[in-house]
């Protein structure tokens, strides 16, 4: 049903993080590419053909999460330009070491404070503006997708209602997928389940291909055994065949949150 992983970010290279999910029983490893030591330029061609190897031999799926400081939002169009390379780039990247899938977030925008100390992001301010450049990243994407790695655009913080109209246009129409991080589907103040993110995923649920979780009770806790308000989402994918990558640290963390997902996903079956 589900295939547990979680995120390489402060392994030593990528051979250490395939041995370590290996060591602890994970089926999937997600490697992020935020940490200097995973960055593309470091490993030539032949040595990313030596790990796709050694992980299909080690049993570990691979899947890729592009540098937080990518971005489908920017307005300057030197940046905008920078960004189309560098996804070329991510792409061939994935595809040589083996990864099934790219995880892609829309991008944060700039925010400017008020002396009552309201922040009014860029987006907000200038929703026309920023949809049109969150649209001509996703049709760029869209041209470049091909074959059997997966471009998932993940549901982050700022991913308002707005910029879910037009993702899904183009998960109809452009080979883009999804990235679901299920503990977005909560608001951070009082852990309500937001009905915008339900309605959206319901709607689009074919188009999910890797899932993300973590604690409720704060970014990126840990989960716990008895939590059920995963259940009725994870439910939703219970005969599907995904990737669970837990976004938990360190390590011990993540190998508690292991085994009460484990709890968790037995009783929805």
């Amino acid at each position: 049903m589900f295939k547990i992983g979680y995120r390489a970010i402060y392994q030593k290279n990528i051979r250490a993080a395939i041995v370590e999910a290996a060591q602890n029983g994970f089926e999937v490893l997600e490697i992020h590419l935020s940490s200097p030591q995973f960055q593309p330029e470091k490993y030539a061609e032949r040595q990313l053909r030596t790990l796709a190897r050694f992980a299909k031999a080690k049993d570990i799926i691979l899947q890729i999460h592009a540098s937080l400081e990518t971005s489908l939002l920017y307005l300057n169009p030197d940046l905008r330009r920078a960004t189309e390379l560098q996804l070329i780039k991510l792409m061939r990247f994935s595809r040589t070491i083996g990864a099934r899938r790219l995880t892609l977030h829309p991008g944060s925008v700039y925010g400017y404070h008020f002396a009552e100390g309201i922040k009014i992001k860029n987006d907000d301010t200038y929703r026309k503006e920023y949809c049109q450049l969150f649209q001509d990243s996703l049709q760029y994407i869209g041209s470049l997708s091909a074959g059997s790695l997966m471009v998932c655009i993940e549901n982050t913080d700022n991913f308002n209602v707005d910029y879910q109209k037009i993702l899904e246009r183009y998960l109809k129409k452009s080979k883009i997928f999804l990235t679901w991080d299920i503990r977005k589907n909560f608001s951070y103040s009082k852990t309500e389940l937001r009905k915008d993110q339900l309605d959206f995923v319901k709607r689009n649920i074919s188009y999910v291909r890797n899932l993300h979780i973590s604690g409720v009770n704060s970014g990126h806790g840990t989960i716990g055994k008895n939590d059920k308000r995963f259940n009725r989402i994870l439910r939703l994918f219970k005969k599907r065949d995904l990737p669970i990558i837990l976004e938990v640290l360190p390590l011990q963390k993540a190998l508690e949150s292991k085994k009460n997902l484990e709890y968790l996903l037995e009783r929805i079956k």
